[in-house]
Parts: C-alpha cells; structure tokens; sequence
C-alpha cells in the first residue's frame, strides 16, 4: 500500500477506514427537520448568499435554482431559475430581476477600474456601479428619521467606545450631530 500524508482520507476499500468508528456525531446534534417550503426558502437564501460572495457565478446559481425546482423544491428558487442551455446574459439578469436591480439606476455612479479577464487572458476595464458613503448615508437618514433619536439615545446611555467621543470631528461638532460610521439599529 502506498504511503499516505496524514491529510488524505481513506476510503471504503483502505484498510485505515472503519465504517463502525465513532465520528463524534450525535442525533442530538441534528437540527430539528425543516418543513419543505423552509428549506426551498435557506437553499434559494444560500444560493443568493453564495453569488454574491463570489463563490458561485450568475449561471451556477440560477443552474442549481432550474435543477431544484425540477426536483420539487419549493420557495423562491422558481423565481430566478434559467436552464443550463440559455444564452449567457440571461443567467444575470434573472437573478438581477429577482434582486430588485434595475439595469440603469440612476442612484448609482459608474466608475471604471483596471481588471482582468482570465476567459480572455487579458487585461480590461471593468465597469462598477457605486454609491458614494455620503449619499448613502444622506439616503438613510431620509429613510428613517428616527436615526437622530437614536443617535441622542446611544450618546446618552454611553453606548459608544471612547474612541468615538475622542474623534476630532465629533470634538468640532456640537454634540450629538455626527453619526458614527455604523448604521444605528
């Protein structure tokens, strides 16, 4: 038998497998079984979650939502399902029409930045859509009057570090009128 690194797994057919070996797994551990339609719902969430990490492409995910629902799962995956023989733009604007994207927001500023394409081997621009912080910023406090309240509330309980009072812009300003860099909840 050929020498193994203590990394590598034995199989089945390795004389180091032991099919009656304690794992550490318990049945008390096992989460309690999810009803269908909530596990439609964390598998489409995963989906999502994972394309906009990276670890999936627009393809991928909107693959595994057409197979899943095929299989019969139910929730959300219906919603941004193409199959694995559709042309290439589809994938990301299904999931761009499920996301609530809009194609051409006007909210967002274009900026273009150096990249690579690694399908092409080459060097390219690359688009990105972004919104400045303090328009963001401006657009929350719109959204939510109350974030003020908050501010003054949080100030009052000393619920910020020591760091945020000792800030030079907080100093300057008059007090409880700068927002910290967290969205208050």
């Amino acid at each position: 038998m050929a020498r193994r690194h203590a990394w590598e797994h034995y199989g089945p057919l390795d004389a180091g497998y032991r099919r009656d070996a304690d794992w550490g797994w318990d049945e008390s551990c096992s989460e309690e079984e999810a009803t269908a339609a909530e596990a439609g719902e964390e598998f489409a969430s995963l989906l999502i979650r994972l394309r906009l990490q990276g670890t999936l492409s627009a393809k991928q995910a909107c693959v595994l939502a057409h197979w899943a629902t095929a299989a019969g799962a139910l929730g959300p995956c219906a919603l941004f399902a193409v199959g694995p023989n559709a042309p290439s733009g589809h994938y990301q604007r299904r999931l761009d029409s499920y996301l609530g994207v809009a194609e051409d927001d006007a909210s967002f500023y274009h900026v273009d930045v150096p990249g690579h394409d690694k399908a092409q081997a080459s060097r390219m621009v690359h688009r990105l859509e972004v919104v400045p912080p303090h328009e963001a910023l401006a657009a929350e406090c719109a959204d939510s009057p109350s974030v003020m309240e908050r501010l003054h509330r949080s100030i009052a309980a000393n619920e910020w570090a020591a760091s945020y009072s000792a800030h030079p812009v907080v100093r300057a300003s008059p007090p409880g009128t700068v927002l910290p860099h967290r969205t208050l909840h």
